[in-house]
This record gives structure tokens, sequence and C-alpha cells, in this order.
């Protein structure tokens, strides 16, 4: 803009001062100081306007913390207003995400389609826009009124999404790069700590690995839900095979190895259950 190129200094310094009150706000959101956050979050956007991350915070805070919906979703959208860069796909993404959250817990459930789709299509491997993309779509056929047919093609198309969701996650964990001796350049090339470097890659491969299992426990329940005991077999069994399979993983695969008449191999993923948690609820 004109008043940028007439006084940078004055421009830079009110967005390097934005940025320390937004870092100021998020510490005192992360210590539950919520009034102490939101002050330095709506300073931050009072010193530069274009700053779009502190509304994005405003915005979780409103509806997760406040219960205030309306407030929320202004904030999330004049977050989107005030991406200009690619850089900051990252501000469009939780943007985008929550207005499906908010979207979803109204009811709405194909304009929270659209915005979960919207949020996938700057992160591919965005997994919690997955998970809730899935889910608004089983939702739908739960609950909306239509032909059997169009239900069940409902049904389809969530396991369809957490099918597609998998795939993706796991091509980018199978394309994580771990820096070893045998590939590890001299020091002096690197502008990072190769420990930080890889304790962050293995953070995200723990975090994909969490989502496969997830996601192929939703596959397991949908093609129970459309009859389908054979294939509900196979994904179950994939989720109990997961890196990190959870008590409920065990005990859905056991109740489909009920209805398929292995009593035998149901008692094994029971057993598996309890050695997982013998203090869980569904095991008393």
């Amino acid at each position: 803009s004109l008043v940028r190129l007439l006084r940078p200094d004055a421009f830079d310094a009110k967005r390097d001062r934005a940025a320390q009150l937004w870092r100021e706000g998020t510490l005192a959101w992360e210590k539950r100081d919520l009034p102490r956050a939101e002050a330095f979050l709506q300073q931050a956007i009072d010193t530069d306007p274009t700053c779009a991350p502190p509304f994005v915070c405003l915005g979780i805070i409103a509806y997760q913390e406040r219960g205030d919906y309306i407030a929320a979703e202004e904030y999330f959208e004049r977050a989107i207003r005030r991406v200009s860069t690619e850089a900051q796909s990252e501000i469009l993404r939780l943007a985008y995400y929550h207005l499906g959250r908010i979207r979803e817990a109204a009811l709405r459930f194909r304009e929270a389609q659209g915005y979960y789709e919207k949020a996938i299509e700057i992160d591919p491997v965005y997994a919690e826009a997955w998970r809730e993309l899935g889910g608004v779509v089983y939702r739908q056929a739960l609950t909306q009124e239509g032909l059997p047919e169009e239900r069940l093609e409902r049904f389809r198309q969530a396991a369809r999404i957490y099918e597609t969701a998998l795939e993706r996650l796991a091509k980018r964990r199978e394309e994580l790069v771990f820096l070893t001796l045998d590939n590890l350049p001299g020091s002096s090339d690197l502008p990072f700590s190769s420990r930080a470097h890889n304790k962050g890659l293995r953070d995200q491969k723990r975090r994909f690995e969490r989502f496969e299992g997830e996601f192929a426990y939703q596959i397991a329940v949908i093609r129970l839900a459309t009859g389908e005991r054979e294939l509900a077999a196979d994904w179950a069994k994939r989720a109990v095979e997961s890196p990190q399979p959870l008590v409920d993983y065990h005990l859905l695969y056991a109740q489909i190895l009920r209805e398929l008449g292995r009593e035998g191999d149901a008692q094994d993923q029971i057993k598996a259950a309890r050695r997982l948690d013998p203090t869980h609820p569904r095991l008393k």
C-alpha cells in the first residue's frame, strides 16, 4: 500500500508488535487465563488489523470456551479475508475447519462438509478435517430422510472418505525423511537441529499412525452398519493391528467375529483388550 511505501519502518514495527501480542495471547491461553488471552489478541488486532492469526485464536476461544458461535463465525470469516499469501495457508485451513465444526454443531451438515473439503484442499493430510468430513457424511446417512439406496450410498461415501484419508496419510508417512549418519550432511549445511528435526517427524509419524487406526475402525463401523460383515472384519483387523490400537477396536472386532460365528477368535480379541486396559468400563 502507499502507506507502507511511504513509512515501511512504521508498518514493520506495527506488524512485529502485533506478532508479539499474539504470542503473549497464546501463552495466556495455554495457561487458561482467557480474559488476559483475549485482551492480548484484541490488542494485536488493534495494532495491525491485517494480522490474521489472532482472529483464528479469538474464534476458537469464542465458540469452544465461551459458547458464542456467532462471534466465532465472524472472527473466522475476518481471518479468511485477511489471508493474502500462500504462506498463510495454515490460517485458512484452520478457519475453514472450525467453520465446519460450527456448521456441524448447528446440524447444517452440507455446509460443514463444504468447509472440511476446503480445509483438505489446502492440506491433503489434515487428519482432523478428514475425520470430521467422514463423520459428517456418516451422520447425514444416519439422520437424513431419503430412499434406502440414497442412505446406503451416503454410508459408502463416508467409508470412501476414510479410505482416501488412509491412503493420503500412509503415503505422507512413507515420505518422511529422518536424518541419520548415512544421509546427514555436514552440520554447517544444516539451518536446523537434526535432533529437533527427527523429533518433529517422530511426533508426526505417531500422529498419522493414531489416525490410521481410528479411520480403519470407522470404516469397520460403517461396513457393519451396511451389513458387509466380512469387509467390516477386514477393517477391524486392520485397526487392531495398527501401531496404536485401542480397546474399542478390539471390542468391535470381537463383536464382528461373533456375528460371523468365530467365538474363539472373538474371545482372543477380548483378552487383547484386557491386556491394553483391564479397568476399561466396557470390560467390567
